[in-house]
């Protein structure tokens, strides 16, 4: 019995070593194993979707003590948290829960800046304050910041004020607007290093930040009044989202000296919205029409082209019959320093003979006629779809616009530039089931445009919805 014992223990001395063989994955160095841990999770999102539940990194210290031992000791693991909690029973109970969780989870991110993402859908009853009060513990560190928060809750994040270094990113709602006569929240009126926000439900007198600060914002969700009072504030705003409703407006025209790129989202007739936008400094724009007619076609020109635009990317949804083939036209004439155009969803349908015929360019013996429009174009991209335009005549457009076998094209000894990049983009109609097919002699005669020189994609897909997707 006793020899057996002795057995017993000599094997399990053995064991690590005998693991060691037969597992390779035994013998990776600790500071390899932490950065395979860092690629497998998405530092920017550790959603946990309610107290209790385990996620990584919590995952990767459930395989044994060894990788428990390393997720611990790699702060990069734990410097996101990502927290929504929703009415249940025993609310209270999870709430105590969850700032424990918390305040362990934020203590392991040792020395490195914050993503924190909160929202609680709690009944206001319940306090969120010990929870909170873990967060602002660490606000020093406090680097891209999401809080959605009943308006209740509000004074618990006041300590917070003045020690916030590090932020760069916030985005801020309330489950209710303030009350009239409510003092405007000034926790974050100093933050030496913000530079992106987005502010929902909130008018920006009632929120103190240092606007003059601001590069990056998402007015998505405001109307046109509110997006133009918001912008007044941020001369120094670099890129914006925007989807205005209307434009009854009585406001001063803003002037952004710095804005170079706008993602807007038309959903109504803007003329007047657009009117008051000054823009000189715009190089990229994208325009989704949202089951509206486009009918500020004049005054959209007159935006776009008090600036140098490089980059136009239009997307129509699948039932719109807009923009119309007249009006495109007109918009890329005014243009013509666009190097990058992306025509997707239902826009094609505007590459009709008409337009065509003013892409192409045009070479009579060994004179060059330059195209009537998007004469310094370099790369395009089209979601294809059969009824929407001919992809043999669109083909030949483009070989138009190509470097010959002599390394230059027609059009760039006329303009100086020629096309470079062509991306179609195959996908279902809308409600149909298969993709469209280009059809054998489609895709010999871009086989030869590719054979040519042309750096040519095809991409098949479609989403859930039978939408066209965008990439």
């Amino acid at each position: 019995m006793e020899g057996t014992s002795k057995l017993c223990i000599r094997i399990t001395e053995q064991q690590p070593d005998r693991m060691a063989h037969v597992a390779p994955v035994q013998r990776i160095p600790p500071e390899i194993l932490s950065e395979i841990f860092l690629q497998c999770v998405d530092t920017d999102d550790h959603t946990l979707a309610h107290a209790g539940r385990i996620l990584s990194p919590f995952l990767f210290g459930k395989i044994c003590s060894r990788w428990r031992s390393v997720s611990l000791s790699t702060p990069r693991l734990w410097a996101s948290f990502n927290l929504t909690l929703y009415q249940r029973r025993q609310s209270k109970v999870t709430v105590a829960r969850t700032t424990l969780m918390a305040k362990n989870w934020l203590a392991r991110a040792g020395a490195c800046s914050l993503s924190i993402s909160f929202a609680s859908y709690l009944d206001s009853q319940i306090s969120l304050q010990p929870l909170i009060q873990v967060f602002v513990l660490h606000c020093d560190r406090w680097r891209d910041i999401n809080f959605s928060l009943p308006q209740s809750e509000i004074m618990h994040l006041s300590p917070a004020r003045n020690c916030m270094p590090r932020l760069q990113r916030l985005v801020f709602s309330l489950r209710s607007d303030l009350l009239s006569g409510t003092e405007a929240i000034d926790t974050f009126e100093y933050a030496p290093q913000l530079h992106s926000l987005d502010l929902t439900n909130m008018v920006p007198s009632s929120f103190k930040v240092p606007y003059y600060q601001l590069k990056h914002s998402d007015l998505r969700g405001r109307g046109a009044d509110g997006i133009l009072q918001f912008l007044s504030l941020t001369s120094n705003l670099e890129t914006c989202k925007i989807a205005p409703m209307t434009s009854d407006l009585h406001r001063p025209p803003v002037l952004l000296p710095n804005l170079r790129s706008i993602d807007m989202t038309i959903r109504g007739d803007l003329s007047n919205f657009f009117d008051r936008l000054l823009l000189p400094k715009l190089r990229e724009l994208h325009v989704t029409l949202w089951n509206v007619p486009w009918t500020a076609v004049p005054q959209f020109i007159s935006l776009i082209s008090r600036g140098s635009l490089e980059k136009l990317t239009f997307y129509s949804n699948p039932t719109n019959r807009h923009p119309y083939d007249g009006d495109m036209i007109k918009v890329l004439q005014a243009v013509p320093s666009i190097v990058q155009l992306e025509l997707i969803g239902s826009t094609p349908q505007c590459m009709t003979k008409l337009f065509l015929a003013q892409f192409t360019c045009h070479q009579q013996s060994n004179d060059a006629d330059p195209p009537m429009i998007l004469p310094m174009l370099r790369s395009i991209t089209v979601d294809y779809t059969a009824s929407f335009f001919d992809i043999l005549a669109f083909a030949d457009a483009i070989q138009s616009r190509m470097v010959d076998g002599t390394g230059q094209s027609a059009l760039e000894a006329v303009s100086g530039a020629c096309l470079k990049t062509v991306q179609i983009r195959c996908f279902p109609p809308f409600e149909a089931k298969t993709s469209e097919s280009l059809g054998s002699i489609g895709l010999s005669r871009l086989q030869q445009l590719q054979n040519l020189g042309v750096d040519l994609s095809i991409i098949y897909g479609r989403n859930g919805c039978g939408e066209f997707t965008k990439l």
